[in-house]
């Protein structure tokens, strides 16, 4: 469903993205993990189009995007819904609005389409266990609120694929737990392909059905989320202090 093929990126003359490598199929989420500057992010944007890959190819349903015109990617956009660190609501908007504005957005105005938008902003929030917020604003809501907001409004256009970039940072226990619920029970039940980009271990594990550890830009290693539990409990930890981490198994980066 989603692949790259030895993607390079850089910013100016600073490397970002090195011969980077992975695959997500149907109904699967790919956990990146990554400390501050690793390119985790950067993967999210060359996905969504908003950057450039420097070369290689990144392939979404089989079709080579990097060759796609501007108006290419705004209906390749339709097929993926995003959700930010912090929910990236319209603060002037009500939570039924947000969810709603890509249909509002994409012509269904009017009295009927109205019905009909409002009926399946409600489906969108029931969904996630909001629905009694259709008429409150974003600053009456809790972050954990916002985030299940925003999955709502990425929800109703249907994906295929779900970007989430670090939707628990700042979230309590209970909260992220309750979040992460909601991202398996989207791949669950919606049938889509993720990517969840996080440096929480406990919600990586919660959701992951393979992992991306990404070091400097490059692939240290990829693998499912067996593979990985068969290593020492230490390994991840070692991961992010940096370490060398020899013999881990998987598909260790050349």
């Amino acid at each position: 469903m989603l692949e790259f093929r030895n993607v390079d990126f850089s910013y100016g003359r600073q490397p970002v993205l090195k011969d980077v490598t992975f695959s997500v199929a149907k109904r699967e989420t790919l956990v990146i993990l990554g400390g501050s500057g690793s390119g985790k992010s950067t993967i999210l944007r060359l996905l969504l189009g908003l950057i450039e890959a420097d070369s290689g190819n990144i392939l979404v349903d089989g079709q080579d995007i990097t060759q796609y015109r501007h108006a290419e990617m705004v209906e390749l956009r339709k097929k993926m819904g995003m959700v930010f660190q912090e929910g990236a609501l319209f603060d002037s908007l009500t939570v039924g609005e947000n969810v709603g504005y890509f249909l509002l957005e994409h012509g269904f105005r009017g009295r009927k389409h109205g019905v009909e938008v409002e009926e399946k902003v409600r489906e969108m929030l029931k969904l996630v266990g909001l629905e009694h917020t259709l008429d409150m604003m974003p600053d009456e809501l809790s972050g954990g609120m916002r985030r299940r907001v925003a999955t709502a409004r990425s929800l109703i256009y249907e994906p295929e694929f779900m970007l989430y970039d670090e939707p628990t940072t700042g979230l309590d226990p209970a909260t992220c737990e309750s979040l992460c619920d909601l991202v398996n029970d989207v791949k669950r039940y919606r049938a889509v392909s993720s990517i969840f980009v996080t440096h929480n271990l406990d919600d990586a594990w919660r959701v992951a059905d393979h992992f991306l550890l990404l070091r400097q830009g490059r692939v240290l290693w990829s693998g499912t989320a067996g593979e990985l539990r068969e290593r020492p409990e230490d390994t991840l930890r070692r991961f992010f202090q940096g370490e060398v981490l020899e013999g881990l198994g998987g598909r260790q980066a050349p």
